[in-house]
Order: C-alpha cells, then structure tokens, then sequence
C-alpha cells in the first residue's frame, strides 16, 4: 500500500469506517512507515481540537432573514392585489355583458329597430365578448392573448360609436353599454401587464404544465404543447378511425413465402 491510500484509510479510521481487514493491512504499514505514524498523530490531534473546541457565537442574522422576507411580501403585495382586483373586475364585466345582451340573443330585440337577425348576431358577439372576459378571469395567462382580439373590437366600436353619434344615427345613451366592453378591455390589458410582471404569480407554474381542461392543451416544462387538450384528442380519434377502413383496404395483406430471396419475394393477397 503507498502512503496516499493509507492515509485515506486513516481518514476513515477517524471516522469510524474502517473494516477489520483495512485495520490489519494499516497497522502492517504503519509499523515501517514513521511518515505514517506522524501524519496519523497529527489528525487525531487535530481531530480532538477540533471536536473539543467551543464554537465562537455568530453574528445574529435574524432581524436581517425577517426583513428580507417582509420586504419580499411587500413587494409582491402590490402585484397580487392589482391581480386579484383585475380578476373580480373582468368577472363583473363578462356578468353585465351576458345581462345586458340577453334580450338580443334570445329575443331578438336589440332596440332601436334592429331587425332580429341582426339582434342575435350582436347578441353573439357580445356574448363572445363576456366568455372571453370570464375565461381570462379564471385564467390570468390567457389575458394577453386575448389583447389584440378584444381591442380590435373595442377600438371599432368606439370609432363607429362616435360616427355614428356625430352625424345622428344613433344616440349616447343607446351607445353606453359599450363602456362596459371598453373596461374589459382596460382590465384585460392590466390583468396581462400584472401577470407578465410576476414570473412567480401563484398561477403561473399550473398554467405552464397544463393550459385549460378540454379546449386546453398540455404545456411541458421545455416548452412543448400539446394543442387543443380534449378537443384535439377527439378530433384525432375520429380521424382515425374515418381513414383507418380506407386504409386498411388500400393496403394488401402480406404474407410469408418459400422461395428464396431475390426471386419473386413475398407472396401478396389483395384484401
């Protein structure tokens, strides 16, 4: 044994992980090797000073550990609750739309004359409005998606509202209920800016592992997803199972043959 692995073995005599058999082999060596016998005298004195020796009293960073963890709550607090406010605001949007389009969606009436088809297609598209609303409310990271869609259609129809005021074909009163759109889109714009402020949201991690139930997909932590979550797993369902008879049928069955290869290979039985 050379001096380097014996006194790695009285290394882990010290700490009590010598077998007996290394013992027998270190003692044998240790009797010729004075350079051994020292080295092994200075680690036990070591070893016992350092063991004996009382600890020296550290500085006490407690009051310092406690502030840093306010300061850390203090500064999430803002987020959390500029967060929490967009969330109940865009709720009572997505409620008032839904109310105030009732009457032109089941009804047919939208006032002012419109003819009932034209009601309910504005009905629709108001009721689009509120589920988009609804669904960045129950889910934060969907509202920066949503920003250039329902902008676009607060952006008309502010613009169309106020022609349309202007030259007296409508009036304010009938345009109010568009101020409701307008806040949605506001709040949306907030719930995103708030959302993408905070990398450590308390939604943040759920929404990148799994984006929505049925109409939502898989996100994995590399970045892949899966697109439509149920939906997509149906649709591919059934377009298999729509193509799977064609295919089965366009392909002929094969089976083993005798002949050797390189003549005339497998024998092929149309189906």
């Amino acid at each position: 044994m050379n001096c380097d692995r014996v006194r790695e073995e009285l290394s882990a005599a010290l700490d009590g992980e010598l077998s007996p058999a290394a013992a027998d082999r270190l003692a044998e060596h240790l009797s010729g090797c004075a350079d051994c016998r020292n080295w092994q005298d200075a680690a036990h004195l070591l070893t016992r000073l350092v063991r004996l020796t009382p600890a020296r009293p550290g500085p006490d960073l407690t009051p310092r550990i406690l502030d840093a963890v306010l300061a850390d709550r203090a500064a999430h607090r803002g987020p959390d609750r500029n967060r929490r406010l967009a969330r109940i605001g865009l709720a009572a949007a997505a409620v008032a739309q839904f109310v105030i389009i009732l009457p032109a969606l089941f009804l047919g009436d939208a006032g002012a004359g419109v003819p009932p088809h034209a009601s309910r297609e504005l009905g629709a598209f108001n009721l689009a409005l509120a589920v988009g609303f609804a669904a960045a409310s129950l889910r934060p990271a969907r509202a920066r998606g949503m920003l250039p869609l329902v902008g676009v259609a607060t952006g008309a129809l502010v613009v169309l509202s106020i022609v349309d005021t202007a030259y007296g074909q409508t009036t304010l009163a009938a345009e109010l209920p568009h101020v409701i759109t307008v806040a949605g889109w506001l709040l949306l714009f907030l719930l995103a800016r708030v959302h993408r402020g905070d990398p450590d949201g308390p939604d943040r991690a759920a929404d990148d592992v799994r984006e929505g139930g049925w109409w939502g997909g898989w996100r994995r932590p590399g970045g892949w997803r899966r697109p439509f979550g149920g939906f997509g797993r149906l649709s591919a369902g059934i377009s298999t199972a729509v193509r799977f008879p064609a295919t089965a049928k366009a392909q002929p069955a094969t089976v083993p043959s005798d002949d050797p290869p390189g003549d005339s290979g497998p024998a092929r039985i149309a189906a």
